[in-house]
């Protein structure tokens, strides 16, 4: 019962995920027409913005981790939260609305609890403060760009937050006891690390793929 209620949550949330992705494509794809079509551009413009888009959801559901994505597990909760995150973030850019940027933060921040990978969206705000602290520096638009930059920061410290977060819950579960776990006396005590190298086998088949290799290759035949 169990598993059929987690299936089809997960199910749920790709589907979600699937018509998020299709806006997010549909609003930011841009077509660039010919001067002399400029007049008849925006409806041909919006139809094929749309094919696109139709495109980009029907890939993502057709994808290798298909599978992954409808299986009782956190993978399509991750990518509809990733989707919704970008989804504001460039609703933010579109309209100028920066309290959508840190929307944005939070709600990658919270797909840290899904992944730990999500604290890889941030890099779209460290981008975003590279570009605008430039733009300060030029003295173009001083005091709008000031305003921008500071929700920017605030948004990529939501993600990060998401992340320690994390990271904190399993220091004080795990390491501020008598008998800490091997991982807590690392000079970069991270539990993920630990997880993936311990229960996943990921380090082990990164250095180790002689003995990790054949086992990868069965299961991806």
């Amino acid at each position: 019962m169990r598993i059929s209620i987690s299936t089809l949550l997960a199910s749920l949330a790709h589907l979600l995920s699937v018509i998020v992705l299709f806006d997010l494509t549909r609003r930011t794809w841009i077509t660039v027409s010919p001067p002399q079509q400029k007049a008849t551009s925006t409806n041909t413009n919006t139809s094929t913005n749309a094919q696109i888009a139709f495109v980009a959801a029907l890939l993502h559901i057709l994808s290798p981790a298909g599978i992954f994505l409808i299986a009782p597990y956190n993978e399509s909760l991750f990518s509809l939260l990733s989707f919704v995150g970008y989804w504001l973030h460039a609703q933010a850019i579109l309209e100028r609305n920066d309290g959508k940027l840190i929307g944005s933060g939070v709600v990658f921040g919270v797909s840290c609890f899904a992944r730990s990978n999500g604290i890889f969206n941030g890099v779209l705000f460290l981008w975003e403060a590279i570009v605008v602290g430039l733009r300060i520096v030029r003295g173009q638009e001083f005091r709008k760009s000031i305003v921008h930059l500071v929700f920017t920061c605030i948004g990529g410290v939501c993600v990060g937050f998401g992340f320690l977060w994390i990271q904190y819950l399993g220091w004080v579960q795990y390491c501020n006891v008598d008998n800490p776990r091997e991982w807590c006396l690392r000079s970069v005590p991270m539990i993920y690390t630990f997880v993936q190298d311990n229960y996943w086998y990921v380090y082990s088949v990164l250095f180790h793929p002689p003995l990790y290799c054949p086992p990868c290759i069965a299961i991806a035949d």
